[in-house]
């Protein structure tokens, strides 16, 4: 139910930083031995917005549901629909 981001080795743009204003989203460290604890990974840039990731091979991810991403997709469409 909460949204984490990479503290490290992440541009925080401007898509990234309007979903901020919006959402609460935590700084943590990420690990990919750790994946297994998430059930989304989204990912947020100017080009395709929001973007659910189905899974990750190397490391058998797989995602979980759709719950962050419907959300935020809302968020994101609203804004670039009826602004």
């Amino acid at each position: 139910k909460k949204i984490y981001s990479p503290k490290r080795d992440i541009y925080k743009g401007v898509t990234f930083k309007f979903f901020s204003k919006k959402t609460q989203i935590n700084s943590k460290d990420i690990f990919l031995k750790k994946l297994g604890n998430y059930d989304e990974i989204i990912l947020i840039g100017s080009g395709k917005g929001v973007v659910s990731v189905s899974k990750i091979e190397i490391t058998s991810w797989k995602r979980k549901n759709y719950k962050i991403y419907d959300r935020l997709i809302k968020i994101y469409n609203n804004r670039i629909f009826y602004s």
